[in-house]
């Protein structure tokens, strides 16, 4: 593999993959406690609740899980049933961590720990809080590194998102697996701005996101002892207010990544205040991972196939509530045609 002095753990390999100049953070922020706080339960509950008849009953009734706030039982509740399903149809489904090591054999790469393993089924299992992400390249090297160890030639991987209740699933020959750590490993190191700027230990240092600030209208060189993001900040009133009534440049903004990730924060709370009030044209309440937030119509429309529950509608519904209803629908439209072709044909 590449010669690089330092190596690279698997979770940093989707940040790597947009910007090599990445480096990790020493703070840590909610989501990322939420994170982990889920990700610890949600184990702890599937190894205490495999070999029983899985119900809502057992997994809320759990210890760790009582304590928990709401969006967070309804995600752990959704990852044991993900997981039930490759028990049920493997039968050796690994989440204590002493069996999870994900060695790397490489000098490049550091060796992980994956949440969840089947080696019948040859698929490591990730489960992950939050937006919806790129996470292929962490899972390369997962899956690299369980090839190398079982003597494979391929092997699957599964993204278990547990607050939008969706489980994305891939695979890997040995030769893709590799080829794509290398690739990343072996990027030139210039900054790139990326949707990771704001996690990144060199985002004050960084001249890309010195540069983006002075894009949005502020000179960074007349801001003495002020970091990037207090430069963003500054801008803020004016700004914010402006595209709080007009919703479509409010839209077009919270489509930027890196710097603009401050501005973004407020922007949309200050959407929600709005929404609170009144209906809103372009956007509409829902909630994710627990928070509630903005969300755009054209997104549910293209969702729902241009027919949104009007109950939906600015009522705060979560993200996995959303894609159930929209299920539904489906399924109830399809039984629909299905009658009317056999009526058809009678």
């Amino acid at each position: 593999m590449s010669d690089i002095k330092n190596s690279v753990r698997p979770s940093a390999m989707p940040k790597l993959k947009e910007c090599r100049c990445y480096e990790g953070s020493f703070t840590t922020s909610e989501a990322a406690e939420r994170g982990t706080r889920v990700d610890e339960v949600l184990r702890m509950v599937w190894e205490d609740a495999k070999d029983k008849p899985l119900s809502s009953e057992l997994v809320l009734s759990h210890e760790m899980v009582a304590e928990l706030a709401a969006d967070e039982q309804e995600a752990i509740m959704y990852g044991v049933q993900v997981l039930m399903r490759y028990q049920t149809r493997f039968g050796d489904v690994q989440t204590m961590e002493q069996d999870l090591a994900a060695v790397s054999y490489s000098a490049s790469v550091a060796s992980g720990t994956m949440d969840a393993l089947t080696i019948k089924g040859k698929t490591v299992i990730d489960i992950k809080t939050g937006q919806i992400r790129d996470y292929e390249a962490q899972m390369a090297a997962y899956s690299l590194a369980c090839m190398r160890e079982h003597f494979e030639g391929d092997w699957n991987y599964a993204l278990i998102f547990v607050d939008q209740g969706e489980v994305r699933e891939g695979s890997f020959t040995f030769a893709e697996a590799e080829k794509l750590i290398e690739d990343i490993l072996n990027k030139p190191l210039v900054p790139t701005p990326c949707q990771y700027c704001t996690w990144c230990g060199k985002m004050d240092s960084c001249v890309f996101t010195q540069r983006q600030v002075e894009v949005l209208g502020h000179d960074v060189t007349q801001l003495p002892q002020a970091s990037t993001k207090k430069a963003s900040l500054m801008l803020l009133p004016g700004a914010i207010a402006a595209m709080v009534e007009d919703e479509q440049k409010a839209w077009e903004f919270l489509g930027m990544f890196s710097v603009a990730e401050a501005w973004k924060k407020v922007l949309t709370t200050k959407l929600k205040e709005k929404a609170d009030k009144q209906a809103l044209t372009h956007f509409t309440l829902v909630k994710q991972a627990g928070r509630k937030t903005v969300c755009s119509l054209a997104k549910l429309t293209e969702h729902f196939e241009g027919d949104v529950p009007d109950g939906l509608i600015n009522q705060g519904a979560s993200i996995i509530q959303l894609r159930r209803v929209s299920e539904k629908k489906k399924l109830e439209l399809s039984n629909t045609n299905n009658q009317q072709l056999e009526n058809k044909n009678i």
